[in-house]
C-alpha cells in the first residue's frame, strides 16, 4: 500500500488509495475492489514497472483510484484481490477520519478563495476587478463570467482545452514537495505561491495555489500554463515540477510564470532530459540544461541549474531498461537480461540486427526511440 501512509488520518474530504499486488504470473490477478466481501468499488488498475522490475517472475498490477470520503464506507476497510483462479487475499487500509483536520479544510479553502479573488484577472479582457457571485465569477468591465467547479475557479473554457490540447485522463499526479520545494513553502509561509500544473496534492497548503488542468480535490484553479488568469507581479515564487513536456509550448508558459512573479521572486522548476516518453496523457518536449536555462533567462536571473537527486543518471538508466525488457517477447527478454554492460556498450549498428532489437514492441519503440522523424505536405 503506497497510499494512505500506514498510521496517517484523513486531512482532506478525499482519498487517494494506490498500491500494488502480484501473484503467480500462471495465476494472474483478474480483479481488485475496495471491500472486503463482493465486489463493491472496482479500483482503476495501473502499469508498475517499478514492481514488475523488482518480481520479474510474477505477474504484477498497481492500483490508483480517488475517493470523495462520502463515497468511502465508515470504519475498517480492505483492498480485495482476486486471482484467475478464484483466489482471495485482502490488505487492510490503513485509514481513520482526522475530523477537525477535514473542518480546516473548509475553513482553508474559505481563506484561499478569499486571497484569489485580489489576483485574478480576466481571461477574456484581463481585468483584475472580478465580482466573487459564490457560485461564479464576474468580469465588472466585459461581463466574462468563470464558474466553479468543485473547489475551483474553471478558466479553461472548451476553446482552451481544444487550442491547448488538453484531454481527459484518468491517470492521478500526486506527489510530494521535496526539501528544496518545502524550503520556499516555509519561507512564504506569508505569502503566495503558484504551483502550475501541481496534480493531486497530499497536504492542502495554504499559501499554495493548486493550478491545473484537472479538477482534483485540491485544485484551486483550472487552467492552462500557456494563459495564467493572474495579474502581473502577484506570486513570492512559482513552481513547474515535471509539467513544461506536458505543454504544447514551453517558452509561452515561461514567459508567463515569469510575468505573475514579483520583482525577486524565484522560480523552481523541474523538467526532464533523458527520460522516455510518458503520456499524461501527452508528452511533447525534454529538455537539456541549456534547453531549460534559456526558457528562463531571457526574464529572469539563472542562480542554479542542475541535476536534483531524484533526476541522476542511473534512474534514466533504470527506466529504459525497464521499459526495453516489457517491450520484448518473453523468451528474448529472458535472453536479453542475461547480457552484460559490456556486451550491450558497442556499436549498436552491431546489434541492429539482433532479435532484442527488432521484435522489441511498437510501443516501447516509440517510448524510446533515439530520434523520431516527420514528413509533412504544406495545406
Amino acid at each position: 500500500m503506497d497510499s494512505p501512509a500506514l498510521g496517517t488520518d484523513a486531512t482532506t474530504p478525499y482519498l487517494l488509495l494506490s498500491g500494488w499486488a502480484a501473484a503467480p504470473a500462471n495465476d494472474p490477478i483478474a480483479s481488485l475492489w475496495l471491500g472486503s466481501a463482493a465486489p463493491d468499488i472496482p479500483l482503476y488498475l495501473v502499469e508498475r514497472p517499478d514492481v514488475t522490475a523488482q518480481f520479474p517472475e510474477q505477474s504484477c498490477i498497481g492500483f490508483q483510484s480517488l475517493f470523495n470520503l462520502d463515497e468511502v464506507p465508515a470504519g475498517s476497510l480492505a483492498v480485495t484481490a482476486v486471482t484467475l483462479f478464484g483466489n482471495i487475499d485482502t490488505l487492510p487500509v490503513p485509514w481513520a477520519r482526522d475530523q477537525v483536520s477535514l473542518e480546516d479544510f473548509s475553513d482553508q479553502v474559505t481563506r484561499k478563495r478569499a486571497r484569489l479573488a485580489k489576483i485574478l484577472a480576466c481571461p477574456i479582457c484581463g481585468h483584475d476587478a472580478l465580482d466573487d457571485r459564490g457560485t461564479s465569477l464576474e468580469c465588472q468591465r466585459c461581463g466574462h463570467r468563470v464558474d466553479r467547479v468543485g473547489n475551483a475557479w474553471d478558466f479553461l473554457p472548451d476553446a482552451s482545452r481544444t487550442n491547448f490540447r488538453v484531454t481527459e485522463t484518468s491517470n492521478i499526479s500526486a506527489w510530494g514537495y521535496d526539501d528544496r520545494a518545502m524550503s520556499l513553502v516555509n519561507r512564504y509561509s506569508d505569502g503566495l505561491i503558484l504551483d502550475c500544473g501541481s496534480g493531486l496534492r497530499p497536504s492542502y497548503l495554504e499559501n499554495v495555489i493548486n493550478y491545473e488542468v484537472a479538477a482534483y480535490p485540491t485544485t484551486d484553479i483550472l487552467g492552462v500554463g500557456e494563459r495564467l488568469p493572474f495579474i502581473d507581479s502577484c506570486f513570492d515564487a512559482v513552481f513547474s515540477f515535471a509539467v513544461l513536456e506536458h505543454v504544447t509550448d514551453p517558452f509561452r508558459c515561461a514567459e508567463q510564470m515569469a510575468r505573475v512573479l514579483k520583482p525577486a521572486g524565484v522560480l523552481f522548476g523541474v523538467v526532464p532530459f533523458l527520460q522516455p516518453f510518458h503520456g499524461f496523457p501527452s508528452h511533447y518536449y525534454n529538455m537539456t540544461s541549456e534547453g531549460l536555462r534559456r526558457l528562463f533567462d531571457s526574464s529572469l536571473d539563472v542562480v542554479e541549474c542542475a541535476v536534483p537527486q531524484q533526476g541522476l543518471p542511473i534512474f534514466s538508466l533504470t527506466w529504459i531498461l525497464q521499459s526495453y525488457l516489457r517491450g520484448l517477447p518473453p523468451e528474448i527478454r529472458d535472453e536479453f537480461k542475461k547480457m552484460t554492460v559490456e556486451q550491450l556498450a558497442i556499436d549498436p549498428w552491431g546489434v541492429v540486427d539482433r532479435p532484442f532489437v527488432q521484435q522489441l514492441s511498437p510501443s516501447a519503440t516509440r517510448d524510446l526511440a533515439a530520434t523520431n522523424f516527420i514528413i509533412a505536405v504544406k495545406r
